[in-house]
């Protein structure tokens, strides 16, 4: 038998290798007590430490159909949810990683014939795991700026707003410091652009007239102002 796990229920941290170990030890001594749940014969809504489990002990798994118990493929999110969340005592910083993820899953991340994964919003991906949107958010960010902190919040590592700081720091590191003695013309006239919004009339003008100034005058003036 093989089979896949829902792309809902694979976005939840698998058992640590040395569990997985002795829970296939215990299904080889004892059997597998709880038959693992799947959806049209091929994907795995709930058991993927048991299926695991039972290849490491080469053990034939035992399954139990579920399809016709859900209306539509909402429930079917609903179900692998609150399996998880309940058993699994994530942490509030995983949920949150796991939201966003959540949310990025489409009609397009399965196979449209067998298994349907529905579109969330972030809102209602938040309200399944029980995390705030500005949490989902925060994590969101995390994901795209940093990927490798993200993979430590999901894995319960560090939190998420540890991993959103350390992201911030990463980026304030690596940001270019520009001198304008000697960046390019461009850089030093969007610098004075930025500064010089919101300003007053008069106020645009010294800037302008600041521009103007080769480098070495530049210098001096700062120099001068006590820059």
């Amino acid at each position: 038998m093989n089979l896949k796990p829902h792309p809902a229920a694979d976005l939840f941290p698998m058992l640590p290798q040395a569990d997985l170990e002795t829970m296939a030890a215990d299904i080889k001594a004892n059997g597998q007590a709880v038959p693992i749940a799947i959806l049209n014969a091929a994907f795995i809504i709930d058991g993927r430490n048991r299926y695991a489990a039972c290849k490491l002990a080469g053990v034939e798994p035992k399954t139990r159909e579920m399809q016709s118990e859900f209306a539509d493929d909402a429930e079917v999110i609903r179900f692998i949810i609150s399996t998880n969340i309940h058993r699994r005592h994530l942490t509030e910083s995983q949920r949150m990683i796991i939201a966003t993820e959540l949310a990025k899953l489409t009609p397009g991340d399965r196979d449209a014939q067998i298994c349907a994964s529905p579109t969330l919003t972030q809102q209602q991906a938040a309200d399944l795991m029980q995390v705030s949107r500005r949490g989902v958010q925060m994590a969101k960010k995390v994901s795209e700026d940093a990927p490798d902190l993200a993979v430590k919040v999901k894995s319960g590592e560090i939190k998420v707003s540890k991993a959103a700081s350390m992201a911030r720091e990463r980026q304030r590191q690596s940001a270019p410091v520009t001198n304008p003695d000697n960046a390019d013309d461009a850089v030093v006239e969007k610098k004075i652009e930025t500064a010089a919004a919101g300003y007053t009339p008069k106020m645009e003008k010294v800037w302008a007239g600041y521009a103007a100034l080769d480098a070495v005058e530049q210098t001096a003036f700062r120099e001068r102002m006590g820059a």
